[in-house]
């Protein structure tokens, strides 16, 4: 298991959990210090392609599996506050701009810009059939994506606090939504 750390002081740290004489130990596996501000998130796709965002605007990309960078994605003009993989075909990058941008994973070209939060947006979440997705902004709004057409297709007030994460787990006959936010 790989386990990765993003710092204030710029860094990637990476890890790999390993079992030894019966013990769980961390062993340091990289550090990686290419960013100029601070690491805000960090995102791990399946083929263990690694995405981190700063502070700096932009958002850096390593194979894990090659040991190797392979470069920067600069379409925002704000702080990368979430980054999310659907499946291992897009990537979602979230901004204090308060754009989403959709990303397509085999060359990382940016297919598609969300707007229409009034503030930063400070994540998304992907349904599991790629038709819909939800954010959250310091606007005090949770906004329901149409992805197939790339327009809002709905908008709820949050009339306290401020959202700053949203986790979304799809089941079958249910969804269960969790935030976090503060008063």
């Amino acid at each position: 298991m790989e386990v990765v750390v993003g710092t204030y002081e710029e860094l990637l740290l990476g890890y790999r959990l390993l079992k030894d004489d019966g013990e769980w130990k961390l062993k340091q596996s990289f550090t990686d210090h290419s960013h100029c501000g601070c690491v805000k998130t960090v995102a791990l796709s399946k083929q263990r392609i690694l995405a981190s965002g700063s502070s700096d605007e932009t958002i850096r990309l390593f194979n894990l599996a090659k040991n190797i960078e392979m470069g920067s994605l600069m379409e925002h003009s704000g702080s990368i506050t979430h980054l999310e993989f659907y499946e291992d075909s897009h990537m979602f990058s979230c901004s204090e701009d308060g754009l989403i941008c959709i990303w397509k994973a085999s060359n990382f070209e940016c297919l598609r810009t969300l707007r229409g939060h009034k503030g930063p947006v400070y994540s998304v979440t992907v349904h599991p059939s790629g038709r819909l997705a939800l954010s959250v902004s310091k606007d005090k709004t949770l906004r329901t994506w149409d992805l197939t057409t790339g327009k809002q297709a709905y908008v709820t007030n949050v009339k306290q606090g401020t959202v700053y994460d949203l986790s979304v787990i799809f089941g079958n006959d249910f969804t269960i939504m969790y935030q976090f936010s503060s008063c």
